[in-house]
């Protein structure tokens, strides 16, 4: 199949990028905005390795699960996935994209909790500018061209309110002098001030999860989990500013903490250590001493790293030996991938948090115990 060919296609299911997967001329097509069982025809775009990536062109036999996105942005941006079908039906997707990634662990009890808000939850947003053109927004699907969108759905009202702003005169291009002529923009909502930055590494206002509300519900599960527990002591890694265990700390009097970060913050006290380590380069045995000089045992551990994971949590684990495991990731796929080189532990729950409702992103929560 050659590019700009138009070819009929059946969605068999939905992949983890939230891509309708069909399988034509026994080559295997990735078409985005489509549904199980959906027919149509779509015009290939391009092929990467054996596999090919085309679009909609001619929906035949749309699902009765389709409806007509509110968003105008939808059909031409990349930045959601699930607008063309009712919240339900996208928690029903994430859901069997979670359960087939971990099918390979045993009696697991799996627990969704969804988002309260589909739209308007945003703290942090990031445009794409061209400068030479002027353009600035989010990319179209599958390519490098820039639409605007001034009315996406997902920012909060304060960070919406600033995008509106720089799609109003001058103002953006005269801001941008001197910079890059293609770049990132990025606005944050924090602390009652909206930061907008130009080429940083992303959350340079410093990071925080961008939906507040699940934010919020997820802070009470780990609590939750971590009272269960009833730990003497914890470890975090990837802690930030110890946003994982800030609420038990302050209602636990005896519980003492390490967290180790690349950014470095000033809350070190006589209960926390904060240790400023870049943990992708410090070698496992110098952060394992660290936690043996403060603590015997380990209680708790809890990790919350990048989308890249933690490719060596097991040593980290062999060191320390913690009684429990709570792992908050961004991306299940490299959390199963650490997962399934831990020895000696039981995945006992695993939590989908609907943190980034439209989309095809989720954060999962995965608690362990140790088997002895």
């Amino acid at each position: 199949m050659k590019p700009s060919k138009v070819v009929e296609f059946l969605i068999d299911n939905i992949d983890p990028l939230g891509q309708g997967v069909s399988k034509i001329n026994n080559q295997i097509v990735f078409i985005p905005k489509t549904l199980p069982g959906e027919r149509g025809k779509a015009k290939i775009l391009r092929k990467k390795g054996k596999v090919f990536f085309a679009e909609i062109e001619e929906l035949t036999h749309p699902s009765p699960d389709r409806i007509e996105s509110e968003c105008p942005h939808f059909h031409q941006c990349g930045g959601c996935s699930y607008l063309h079908t009712r919240y339900s039906t996208e928690i029903e997707i994430k859901e069997n994209t979670l359960k087939r990634a971990f099918a390979k662990f045993e009696d697991i009890k799996f627990t969704t909790v969804e988002a309260p808000n589909r739209f308007s939850y945003r703290n942090r947003v990031q445009l794409h500018y061209h400068s030479k053109s002027q353009s600035l927004g989010q990319m179209k699907g599958m390519s490098n061209y820039i639409i605007p969108t001034p009315d996406c759905l997902l920012p909060n009202e304060k960070v919406s309110e600033e995008i509106k702003s720089l799609y109003s005169g001058d103002s953006l291009w005269q801001k941008l002098q001197g910079q890059p002529p293609k770049g990132h923009v990025e606005i944050y909502a924090r602390d009652n001030n909206v930061i907008t930055s130009y080429n940083q590494h992303y959350a340079a206002g410093g990071f925080t999860q961008v939906n507040e509300e699940m934010n919020i519900k997820l802070n009470q599960l780990v609590k939750e989990t971590l009272e269960k527990m009833n730990p003497s002591n914890c470890v975090e890694l990837f802690g930030g500013n110890g946003n994982l265990s800030n609420h038990l700390i302050k209602s636990h009097s005896e519980l003492k903490r390490i967290i180790f970060d690349i950014y470095p913050h000033e809350m070190s006290s006589e209960r926390t250590q904060f240790v400023n380590a870049d943990i992708f380069k410090t070698p496992v045995a110098e952060l394992g001493s660290t936690v043996s000089r403060e603590f015997s045992k380990v209680d708790s551990l809890i990790i919350d790293p990048p989308r890249s994971g933690y490719k060596e949590l097991d040593a980290f684990v062999d060191l320390i030996k913690p009684k429990n495991i709570i792992y908050v990731s961004c991306d299940h796929q490299t959390l199963k991938r650490d997962l399934e080189n831990l020895n000696g532990y039981k995945l006992e729950e695993v939590f989908l948090f609907d943190l980034f409702p439209s989309t095809f992103h989720f954060e999962t929560v995965a608690i362990l115990t140790r088997d002895n």
